[in-house]
């Protein structure tokens, strides 16, 4: 069975189960059984598919890297890719670079020179230049 072969390689399982949980559960088979105690297949299904997307999700926030946002206070498009980060309920820090002349330093390092804001960061990668093809050019050094 592939939960007794995870165990033996010392991997973490996780079982979405039905009804009692079954000889999953009796055994222990699983690090972290998920019962959903109900005897109708249907709303069984329907649970397991909630919790399955839950815990997608919370892997995909916890997967992403810290974020960074470069921009400037008088860039709208800086505004704009600000306010997308916190409807998505990204933890980030922002650096205004017009203001910060280390962080223009550092923003030019990670993107190779890149002048354009808003710049997006996650992990020391640039992963986003502008917003929807729109940016501001910094001036300076």
């Amino acid at each position: 069975m592939a939960l007794e072969e995870a165990r033996k390689r010392n991997m973490l399982t996780v079982a979405l189960l039905g009804y009692d949980g079954g000889e999953i559960k009796r055994r222990q088979l699983a690090d972290f059984p998920i019962v959903v105690q109900c005897d109708y297949i249907p709303r069984i299904q329907e649970v397991q598919a909630s919790i399955y997307h839950v815990i997608r999700e919370t892997l995909e926030v916890l997967r992403r890297g810290q974020a960074e946002l470069y921009g400037t206070a008088r860039c709208p498009h800086t505004q704009e890719m600000r306010e997308w980060l916190e409807w998505q309920r990204r933890e980030f820090d922002e650096y205004d670079v017009e203001a910060d002349r280390d962080a223009r330093n550092r923003m030019r390092v990670i993107a190779a020179g890149q002048r354009s804001v808003p710049l997006l960061v996650e992990d020391g990668k640039v992963v986003q230049v502008g917003w929807h093809g729109r940016s501001c050019i910094v001036d300076g050094e």
